[in-house]
Protein backbone atom coordinates (compact mmCIF):
# COMPACT_ATOMS: atom_id res chain seq x y z
CA UNK A 1 0.00 0.00 0.00
CA UNK A 2 1.35 3.40 -0.99
CA UNK A 3 2.29 5.90 1.68
CA UNK A 4 0.91 8.66 -0.54
CA UNK A 5 -2.83 8.99 0.01
CA UNK A 6 -4.56 10.67 -2.95
CA UNK A 7 -8.14 11.87 -2.82
CA UNK A 8 -10.11 13.71 -5.48
CA UNK A 9 -12.54 16.10 -3.80
CA UNK A 10 -14.37 18.22 -6.35
CA UNK A 11 -11.96 20.79 -7.75
CA UNK A 12 -9.19 19.75 -5.33
CA UNK A 13 -6.81 16.81 -5.25
CA UNK A 14 -5.37 16.14 -1.80
CA UNK A 15 -2.07 14.23 -1.79
CA UNK A 16 -0.90 13.36 1.71
CA UNK A 17 2.39 11.72 2.67
CA UNK A 18 1.35 9.14 5.25
CA UNK A 19 4.37 7.13 6.38
CA UNK A 20 5.00 8.87 9.72
CA UNK A 21 6.91 5.91 11.20
CA UNK A 22 9.68 6.51 8.65
CA UNK A 23 9.25 10.29 8.66
CA UNK A 24 7.42 10.17 5.33
CA UNK A 25 10.47 8.95 3.43
CA UNK A 26 9.61 8.23 -0.19
CA UNK A 27 9.88 4.59 -1.23
CA UNK A 28 9.25 2.88 -4.56
CA UNK A 29 5.47 2.80 -4.12
CA UNK A 30 5.30 6.47 -3.20
CA UNK A 31 7.33 7.52 -6.23
CA UNK A 32 5.20 5.33 -8.47
CA UNK A 33 1.97 6.78 -7.06
CA UNK A 34 3.28 10.33 -7.43
CA UNK A 35 4.20 9.63 -11.05
CA UNK A 36 0.77 8.16 -11.83
CA UNK A 37 -0.89 11.13 -10.10
CA UNK A 38 0.96 13.52 -12.40
CA UNK A 39 -0.42 11.63 -15.40
CA UNK A 40 -3.94 11.88 -13.99
CA UNK A 41 -3.56 15.60 -13.33
CA UNK A 42 -2.30 16.26 -16.86
CA UNK A 43 -5.63 15.08 -18.31
CA UNK A 44 -8.02 16.09 -15.51
CA UNK A 45 -10.82 18.47 -16.45
CA UNK A 46 -12.20 18.80 -12.92
CA UNK A 47 -9.16 19.44 -10.75
CA UNK A 48 -8.05 23.04 -10.28
CA UNK A 49 -5.95 22.68 -7.14
CA UNK A 50 -3.53 20.16 -5.68
CA UNK A 51 -2.79 20.26 -1.96
CA UNK A 52 0.36 18.39 -0.90
CA UNK A 53 0.62 17.81 2.85
CA UNK A 54 1.80 15.19 5.33
CA UNK A 55 0.96 13.26 8.48
CA UNK A 56 3.17 13.10 11.58
CA UNK A 57 5.89 15.42 12.80
CA UNK A 58 8.01 15.44 9.62
CA UNK A 59 6.95 16.68 6.21
CA UNK A 60 9.38 14.43 4.31
CA UNK A 61 12.76 12.98 5.29
CA UNK A 62 13.91 12.28 1.75
CA UNK A 63 14.36 9.05 -0.17
CA UNK A 64 13.65 5.72 1.52
CA UNK A 65 16.79 3.83 2.51
CA UNK A 66 15.67 0.70 0.64
CA UNK A 67 15.76 2.57 -2.66
CA UNK A 68 19.22 3.90 -1.93
CA UNK A 69 20.52 0.45 -1.03
CA UNK A 70 19.07 -1.00 -4.24
CA UNK A 71 20.62 1.80 -6.30
CA UNK A 72 24.05 1.07 -4.81
CA UNK A 73 24.01 -2.38 -6.36
CA UNK A 74 24.38 -0.99 -9.89
CA UNK A 75 27.27 1.13 -11.26
CA UNK A 76 24.94 3.93 -12.42
CA UNK A 77 22.30 3.23 -9.83
CA UNK A 78 22.56 6.50 -7.94
CA UNK A 79 22.54 8.55 -11.14
CA UNK A 80 19.44 6.70 -12.37
CA UNK A 81 17.74 7.22 -9.01
CA UNK A 82 18.49 10.95 -9.00
CA UNK A 83 17.37 11.33 -12.61
CA UNK A 84 14.06 9.50 -12.11
CA UNK A 85 13.12 11.06 -8.80
CA UNK A 86 14.21 14.49 -9.95
CA UNK A 87 12.10 14.15 -13.09
CA UNK A 88 9.04 13.32 -11.01
CA UNK A 89 9.58 16.34 -8.77
CA UNK A 90 10.13 18.59 -11.79
CA UNK A 91 6.92 17.34 -13.43
CA UNK A 92 5.00 17.95 -10.22
CA UNK A 93 5.91 21.61 -10.47
CA UNK A 94 4.58 21.67 -14.03
CA UNK A 95 1.11 20.16 -13.54
CA UNK A 96 -1.60 22.48 -14.96
CA UNK A 97 -3.29 22.87 -11.57
CA UNK A 98 -2.12 25.29 -8.89
CA UNK A 99 -0.04 23.34 -6.39
CA UNK A 100 -0.34 24.35 -2.73
CA UNK A 101 2.26 22.74 -0.46
CA UNK A 102 1.59 22.72 3.29
CA UNK A 103 4.77 21.91 5.22
CA UNK A 104 4.54 20.88 8.86
CA UNK A 105 7.90 19.71 10.18
CA UNK A 106 11.31 19.17 8.56
CA UNK A 107 11.59 19.04 4.77
CA UNK A 108 14.86 17.22 4.12
CA UNK A 109 16.71 16.53 0.87
CA UNK A 110 14.24 15.63 -1.87
CA UNK A 111 11.51 16.55 0.63
CA UNK A 112 12.66 20.15 0.42
CA UNK A 113 12.52 19.98 -3.37
CA UNK A 114 8.98 18.61 -3.22
CA UNK A 115 8.05 21.68 -1.20
CA UNK A 116 9.80 24.05 -3.62
CA UNK A 117 7.80 22.57 -6.51
CA UNK A 118 4.70 24.32 -5.19
CA UNK A 119 3.13 27.45 -6.64
CA UNK A 120 2.23 28.34 -3.06
CA UNK A 121 4.33 27.17 -0.12
CA UNK A 122 3.00 27.53 3.43
CA UNK A 123 4.58 26.17 6.61
CA UNK A 124 4.32 25.95 10.37
CA UNK A 125 6.94 27.74 12.45
CA UNK A 126 8.41 24.46 13.68
CA UNK A 127 9.30 23.51 10.11
CA UNK A 128 12.74 23.83 8.58
CA UNK A 129 14.42 23.05 5.27
CA UNK A 130 17.64 21.07 5.06
CA UNK A 131 19.96 19.75 2.34
CA UNK A 132 22.43 17.40 4.13
CA UNK A 133 23.79 15.76 0.97
CA UNK A 134 27.21 17.42 0.95
CA UNK A 135 27.99 16.00 4.38
CA UNK A 136 27.09 12.59 2.96
CA UNK A 137 29.51 12.92 0.05
CA UNK A 138 26.82 13.95 -2.44
CA UNK A 139 25.94 17.18 -4.21
CA UNK A 140 22.58 18.96 -4.43
CA UNK A 141 22.10 21.81 -6.91
CA UNK A 142 18.46 21.07 -7.71
CA UNK A 143 16.46 24.35 -7.39
CA UNK A 144 19.79 26.16 -7.02
CA UNK A 145 18.58 29.07 -9.12
CA UNK A 146 15.59 29.71 -6.87
CA UNK A 147 17.66 29.42 -3.71
CA UNK A 148 20.43 31.69 -4.97
CA UNK A 149 17.94 34.38 -5.95
CA UNK A 150 16.39 34.29 -2.47
CA UNK A 151 19.45 33.61 -0.32
CA UNK A 152 22.25 35.12 -2.38
CA UNK A 153 25.32 33.19 -3.45
CA UNK A 154 26.68 32.77 0.07
CA UNK A 155 23.34 31.71 1.51
CA UNK A 156 22.72 29.13 -1.20
CA UNK A 157 26.23 27.73 -0.75
CA UNK A 158 25.79 27.54 3.03
CA UNK A 159 22.58 25.58 2.55
CA UNK A 160 24.04 23.19 -0.04
CA UNK A 161 27.59 22.75 1.31
CA UNK A 162 27.63 23.59 5.03
CA UNK A 163 24.49 21.69 5.98
CA UNK A 164 22.79 24.81 7.29
CA UNK A 165 19.16 24.36 8.25
CA UNK A 166 16.77 27.05 7.08
CA UNK A 167 14.02 27.74 9.66
CA UNK A 168 10.53 28.50 8.38
CA UNK A 169 10.59 31.98 9.89
CA UNK A 170 13.70 32.90 7.94
CA UNK A 171 12.35 31.26 4.80
CA UNK A 172 9.29 33.52 5.15
CA UNK A 173 11.44 36.64 5.48
CA UNK A 174 13.38 35.66 2.35
CA UNK A 175 10.26 34.97 0.31
CA UNK A 176 10.86 31.22 -0.08
CA UNK A 177 7.57 30.49 1.67
CA UNK A 178 4.47 32.64 1.54
CA UNK A 179 3.06 32.37 5.06
CA UNK A 180 4.04 30.87 8.40
CA UNK A 181 1.70 29.56 11.14
CA UNK A 182 1.94 28.53 14.78
CA UNK A 183 -0.12 25.34 14.47
CA UNK A 184 -1.09 22.71 11.93
CA UNK A 185 -4.74 23.67 12.39
CA UNK A 186 -3.95 27.25 11.40
CA UNK A 187 -1.99 25.95 8.42
CA UNK A 188 -4.93 23.82 7.27
CA UNK A 189 -7.32 26.75 7.64
CA UNK A 190 -5.00 28.94 5.58
CA UNK A 191 -4.96 26.36 2.78
CA UNK A 192 -8.77 26.34 2.73
CA UNK A 193 -8.90 30.15 2.73
CA UNK A 194 -6.40 30.29 -0.12
CA UNK A 195 -8.45 27.93 -2.26
CA UNK A 196 -11.58 29.97 -1.56
CA UNK A 197 -9.82 33.15 -2.66
CA UNK A 198 -8.34 31.52 -5.75
CA UNK A 199 -11.78 30.28 -6.83
CA UNK A 200 -12.77 33.92 -7.31
CA UNK A 201 -10.10 34.21 -10.00
CA UNK A 202 -11.43 32.97 -13.37
CA UNK A 203 -10.15 29.53 -14.21
CA UNK A 204 -8.74 30.72 -17.53
CA UNK A 205 -6.68 33.33 -15.72
CA UNK A 206 -5.31 30.76 -13.27
CA UNK A 207 -4.41 28.35 -16.06
CA UNK A 208 -2.79 31.07 -18.15
CA UNK A 209 -0.70 32.20 -15.19
CA UNK A 210 0.43 28.66 -14.43
CA UNK A 211 1.35 27.99 -18.05
CA UNK A 212 3.46 31.14 -18.18
CA UNK A 213 5.10 30.41 -14.83
CA UNK A 214 5.99 26.89 -15.95
CA UNK A 215 7.44 28.21 -19.21
CA UNK A 216 9.89 30.28 -17.18
CA UNK A 217 11.25 27.35 -15.18
CA UNK A 218 14.82 26.28 -15.83
CA UNK A 219 15.80 22.64 -16.08
CA UNK A 220 17.63 22.31 -12.76
CA UNK A 221 17.51 18.53 -13.11
CA UNK A 222 20.12 18.53 -15.88
CA UNK A 223 22.54 20.41 -13.66
CA UNK A 224 21.82 18.09 -10.74
CA UNK A 225 22.56 14.94 -12.73
CA UNK A 226 25.71 16.42 -14.27
CA UNK A 227 26.96 17.53 -10.85
CA UNK A 228 26.42 14.09 -9.36
CA UNK A 229 28.13 12.43 -12.32
CA UNK A 230 31.13 14.69 -11.74
CA UNK A 231 31.26 13.69 -8.07
CA UNK A 232 31.23 9.97 -8.90
CA UNK A 233 33.68 10.40 -11.78
CA UNK A 234 36.09 12.08 -9.39
CA UNK A 235 36.10 9.12 -7.02
CA UNK A 236 39.43 7.34 -7.18
CA UNK A 237 38.12 3.79 -6.95
CA UNK A 238 34.99 1.69 -7.14
CA UNK A 239 35.18 1.33 -3.35
CA UNK A 240 35.14 5.10 -2.95
CA UNK A 241 32.23 5.37 -5.38
CA UNK A 242 30.29 2.85 -3.29
CA UNK A 243 31.19 4.73 -0.13
CA UNK A 244 29.95 8.03 -1.57
CA UNK A 245 26.70 6.47 -2.68
CA UNK A 246 26.29 4.69 0.62
CA UNK A 247 26.52 7.81 2.75
CA UNK A 248 23.12 8.87 1.54
CA UNK A 249 21.68 6.05 3.61
CA UNK A 250 21.95 8.41 6.59
CA UNK A 251 19.82 11.07 4.89
CA UNK A 252 16.48 11.48 6.58
CA UNK A 253 17.62 9.75 9.76
CA UNK A 254 19.16 12.96 11.08
CA UNK A 255 17.68 16.23 12.30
Amino acid sequence: MSGLDVRFEGDTVRATLCRPLVRNALGAEEWQRLESLEEELASSREADFVVLASEGDCFCAGVDLALIEAARQRPEGMIDLIRRNGSIVARLGRVPQLLIVAVDGPAIGIGMHLALAGDFLLATRRSYFWLPEAQLGLVDVFHHGVLERCLGRHGAAALALLGRKLPAGEALRLGIIGECFDTRAALDDAVDDMRATLRKVPRGVRRAYKARAVAGLTDDLVGQVEAMQAVLAGAESSEERASISGRQAAQGQQG
